[in-house]
């Protein structure tokens, strides 16, 4: 019989390329000013490459200078075997071949990152048959390392002069100047957030704040599913709620009901007591339902993924035919770190880490990437309780990030934190009769002013204006609408 034994996956390396690469800069030093960046000394495969490649780098940057004359001290004190080294790829490689040189480079860095892969590899498979530890931590080792090696190949991708990004500018500038398009960006389908925003723009994090039930899961349902519905394909990452629920809450607003009314297929009388919906107020919640299949947009439920789990679903959308024009992440609260960051229960560093991995997925897949938060308590200690800044919970990273933040900001909200049970303002101690009535009416009054109003409110726009934008809110359907459209337009 054969030999059965499994065969030793090859080591990758490309011994030639190493020594092409030490032997170009050695013939001029100038070479290095072009790969030093991209080359580090523990891409070399060889143990003795690397050591020459540590001292070439080091000459440069003590001296500027990393030819021959300038280590030959250092490398002829590392021994004879070194200076013989030296030698040979002197004698093979005599002068620098710029011609080849980036392709030299990428061989290397090429070599490097197949090394890597196949050691995150083996350290995978060896946690994997640990007792202790969860297939889950073993999962965001692995994937972790990867993104690792990720995005050191993103090194390869060369810098863009200022007159080649003038020039991409300028074709954009003149083709929207041509359609007499404004936007710069994706449309999120509120005209009044489109005109401030000039559109949701590829590469950037926009961050919608909101203090518990102001709405800015609602707000974030309403930006995808007109989004989509007019720009194409997009992913929805919902921590607090199933697929189900949000789809019940679109088919709510559409329709004008209550939420409760979609889920149960009941509503509720004066007295307490339920009742079916009727015929045909069924169907229409059944067609409602089927228009959604319309709608292009994925939602994932997972509860706690971490940003790596939602970046390898959003990369595999981008690769399909269909694409992936953005994201949705609601909310950045219940998303979870990388592992060690994660055992270290310090929400500072765990919602930074979140923050920072969210800004630069929106780089790498070129998509706006929406993302919800809370804001603390500060807002509701002040007379004014529009949000700010200052209010983002947890982070200033979030703050930092972002491209655009925008706050939510609901005065019939404030006004019913001041309302009892009953409905009426809660009483202060030691307040007249009269104090009380006149009291009342008022707060009723500005109540009814303000009932279904929002204000979106724009805190901080990167290379745009700030302020504030007049909105619609649905509270039994929870939906935005823009204030041009009207309380009974429709929702998608």
């Amino acid at each position: 019989m054969g030999n059965l034994e499994p065969l030793q996956p090859i080591t990758p390396s490309n011994s030639y390329a190493e020594r092409a690469l030490i032997g170009a800069v050695l013939a001029n030093g100038k070479a290095f000013d072009e790969i030093g960046s991209r080359i580090t000394a523990d891409m070399f495969s060889e143990e003795s490459l690397r050591k020459v490649w540590g001292i070439i780098s080091d000459a440069h940057r003590n001296s500027g200078s990393c030819g021959m004359e300038a280590v030959a001290p250092s490398i002829a004190a590392l021994g004879s075997d070194y200076t013989q080294l030296m030698a040979g790829i002197v004698v093979q490689f005599p002068v620098c071949e710029w011609a080849m040189l980036g392709r030299y480079c990428s061989a290397v860095r090429d070599s490097h990152a197949r090394r890597e892969i196949q050691r995150i590899a083996k350290l995978a498979e060896w946690e994997s048959g640990r007792a202790d530890g969860t297939a889950e931590d073993v999962l965001q080792q692995l994937v972790s390392g990867a993104e690792r090696i990720a995005d050191g190949m993103d090194a390869d991708r060369p810098a863009v002069s200022a007159g080649d990004a003038a020039m991409r500018l300028m074709q954009e500038t003149e083709a929207n100047w041509k359609s007499g398009n404004y936007m710069s960006g994706l449309r999120c389908g509120l005209e009044g957030l489109d005109i401030k925003l000039r559109g949701f723009r590829p590469g950037g994090m926009y961050v919608v704040a909101a203090r518990p039930g102001a709405g800015k899961s609602a707000l974030g349902l309403t930006l995808a599913t007109r989004m989509a519905k007019n720009e194409g394909r997009g992913l929805v990452w919902s921590g607090e709620m199933k697929a189900e629920e949000l789809m019940a809450r679109a088919i709510a607003a559409k329709l004008h009901i209550p939420f409760d009314e979609v889920i149960t297929g009941m509503w509720r009388d004066h007295n307490g007591d339920y009742h079916r919906i009727s015929a045909d107020k069924m169907d229409k919640v059944i067609k409602a339902a089927q228009d959604l299949r319309n709608i292009p947009v994925e939602i994932d439920d997972r509860e706690g993924i971490t940003v790596a789990q939602l970046a390898a679903r959003a990369r595999r959308m981008k690769r399909q035919s269909a694409g992936l024009k953005f994201l949705v992440a609601d909310y950045i609260g219940l998303m979870s770190a990388s592992a060690s960051v994660q055992r270290s229960g310090r929400r500072v560093e765990i919602v930074t880490e979140i923050s920072g991995d969210l800004a630069k997925l929106a780089r790498e897949l070129d998509i706006p990437v929406i993302v919800l938060t809370q804001l603390n308590r500060e807002n509701e200690k002040r007379d004014d309780r529009r949000p700010t800044l200052s209010d983002i919970r947890e982070s200033g990273a979030i703050e930092q990030d972002a491209r655009c933040v925008i706050g939510i900001y609901r005065e019939e909200m404030s006004i019913r934190l001041k309302m009892g049970p009953d409905g009426r303002p809660v009483r202060n101690s030691n307040e007249t009769d009269a104090a009380y009535m006149k009291r009342a009416d008022e707060l009723t009054a500005m109540l009814q002013d303000v009932r279904g109003k929002a204000e979106l409110i724009v805190l901080k726009n990167r290379g745009g204006t700030t302020g504030i934008v007049p909105a619609l809110y649905d509270g039994p359907g929870t939906w935005f609408r823009d204030v041009t459209e009207g309380e009974r337009s429709p929702a998608w």
